[in-house]
């Protein structure tokens, strides 16, 4: 059940003058252990796309993006064990150099689905976070219940967005949607990835070409993507100050 503590150390790059720091990171992926009271800090919500995945004896967070395709985090994949949302046992599909994933179902999940948004984030642009994983207290019982925070992008590099402070990722939350804030619809533009469980997290960006090939990739099984194939939804409503 200690999966995925280990320590890593992130180089980041320049993107908008702005750099994302270098913290302690983890991947949140083990709902054991979290120590620190968090998502971190996110209010208790309802969004039937966003689903439990599990793998193996750990848990993460995905997004149904299609009626059998659900988008997480790379590094919550088990090479020799089956990802099951649902009750389906699907197969992953791994982006390339990039920490998002794609496991696909054998048969439909009903709607609703969230969009794939691949516009360009930008430093400032409010964000709701969502995430399954622990709230603190070091109780893998807080594991199960989905929340959601708002936040701002602080930071871009060639994979991630970073966002400081409340809410913070926090075991569990690995795979879940960071999407456009204060829409009628989920539109995802960024896969929870890891973080110091404090008050640094880092969300791998969805308008990169690692994340392109990874649907290209998946096109010949003649799947629905919202976003990618399919219009799912109607394009997100942005002001000028990005609110």
């Amino acid at each position: 059940m200690f999966l995925f503590m280990f320590i890593w150390l992130l180089t980041a790059c320049g993107g908008d003058n702005t750099r994302v720091t270098q913290p302690v990171i983890r991947p949140t992926t083990d709902p054991v252990n979290c120590s620190i009271k968090t998502l971190i800090n996110g209010q208790v919500t309802q969004s039937p796309e966003i689903v439990v995945l599990s793998i193996s004896n750990k848990f993460c967070t995905a997004t149904m993006i299609g009626p059998r395709v659900a988008i997480t985090a790379a590094h919550c994949n088990e090479p020799d064990a089956k990802p099951a949302i649902n009750g389906q046992n699907g197969t992953f599909y791994l982006a390339p150099s990039l920490d998002i994933g794609v496991v696909v179902l054998p048969s439909p999940v009903p709607g609703p689905y969230a969009s794939v948004y691949t516009a360009v984030p930008k430093i400032g642009e409010p964000i709701e976070v969502f995430g399954y994983g622990c709230t603190g207290n070091g109780s893998e019982n807080d594991f199960g219940t989905l929340r959601s925070g708002i936040g701002k992008v602080d930071g871009l590099d060639s994979q991630y967005i970073s966002f400081s402070g409340k809410p913070a990722l926090c075991f569990g939350d690995s795979g879940g949607p960071t999407t456009l804030a204060h829409q009628q619809q989920h539109y995802v533009i960024a896969i929870n990835s890891r973080g110091n469980i404090v008050d640094k997290s880092l969300s791998s960006r969805l308008d990169v070409p690692e994340a392109a090939a990874l649907f290209k990739q998946l096109l010949p099984l003649n799947l629905e993507i919202c976003g990618i194939n399919k219009t799912c939804a109607p394009p997100p409503c942005i002001k000028e100050n990005g609110i």
